[in-house]
């Protein structure tokens, strides 16, 4: 949910997926949140911040009205930024496809002129090697170019050497040109060993790291999630659904990711309680985290065939 702004920015992919043959869209559907009608207009630029002419035309929105669209011919080929701009208060979502078979969301800044992910952001989670990929969407929303590091830690919050098409490496750092985006990913299938751990950003204010992270479980299935970097905070709130997908008879399952921002370790406490607000016992249990740790889980059998939500407070942010 949102309460809109006049201005969003996404980043935006209209590659081919080198593993199918699929090509990637890019899909935004925007809401008029006021009593006039909105009149949207879109820019999009490639990964050198240049424009792409008549990529995208957002047709007046009714007041409360709504528009969805994925299929913009002129991107093919891109990746790069969307910058839409309003003389109402519009709230947006985007969404990333891989041909017709998978897709995930990607996070839409609000207001990017003012945005701020907030002191040294991070990205909670990743996960390369094996049957996973991470994908890291690198924005600069500023007019002139801007330098970015990102360096991994593993879940003990020691350096960790990510596989990239340029060789491993801890720290991935680079220059992105005036309302540009580079893209980056950290993959190796030829080995069966998985790592994870989060990502600490140290970057000009212009620069905003956003992430994908992407499971090939079955060779030609592929299935990604979003991961919006984030500055932290001492609590956080999800929903989750531990219920039977009645379609399939399949679980659903809620995993989350917890990085450790502080240079102090962590003791996180989650509470677990069910749609009436009760408490479901010895739920959840996360480790003490390291300075820069990471923890993720996904498996929490005492929530099974509950909905609820899960809350978790921490010493450290």
């Amino acid at each position: 949910s949102s309460s809109g702004s006049k201005e969003f920015l996404l980043p935006f992919d209209a590659t081919t997926f080198a593993a199918t043959g699929q090509p990637f869209y890019t899909g935004v559907a925007i809401a008029n949140l006021d009593e006039t009608t909105s009149n949207v207009v879109c820019t999009a630029r490639d990964s050198g911040g240049s424009i792409i002419n008549g990529a995208i035309a957002v047709p007046p929105l009714a007041p409360q009205g709504h528009w969805a669209s994925y299929q913009f011919p002129n991107l093919t080929g891109s990746r790069g930024t969307i910058d839409c701009v309003s003389n109402t208060n519009i709230a947006a979502t985007a969404l990333r496809f891989i041909g017709t078979d998978a897709f995930s969301s990607l996070p839409v800044i609000p207001n990017p002129a003012n945005f701020s992910s907030g002191p040294n952001p991070v990205l909670p989670h990743f996960a390369s090697g094996g049957i996973w990929t991470t994908g890291f969407f690198v924005l600069n929303k500023g007019s002139s170019a801007a330098h970015f590091s990102i360096a991994f830690h593993d879940d003990n919050g020691n350096p960790i050497a990510l596989p990239f098409s340029t060789g491993t490496a801890n720290t991935l750092s680079g220059t992105v040109p005036a309302q540009g985006l580079a893209y980056y990913e950290a993959s190796n299938p030829q080995t069966s060993s998985v790592i994870g751990g989060s990502g600490q950003i140290t970057a000009d204010p212009s620069i905003v790291v956003q992430a994908l992270f992407r499971e090939n479980s079955s060779g030609s299935t592929y299935y990604e999630a979003a991961v919006p970097s984030s500055s932290g905070s001492k609590e956080f709130l999800l929903p989750f659904d531990a219920t039977t997908f009645a379609a399939t008879g399949q679980p659903f399952y809620t995993g989350f990711a917890i990085a450790n921002l502080d240079a102090t370790m962590s003791n996180v406490v989650c509470t677990a309680r069910d749609s009436g607000g009760s408490i479901i016992p010895s739920a959840i249990a996360v480790p003490p985290l390291a300075p820069q740790g990471h923890w993720a889980n996904y498996l929490f059998p005492n929530l099974t065939g509950s909905r609820g939500t899960i809350d978790c407070v921490s010493n450290t942010n």
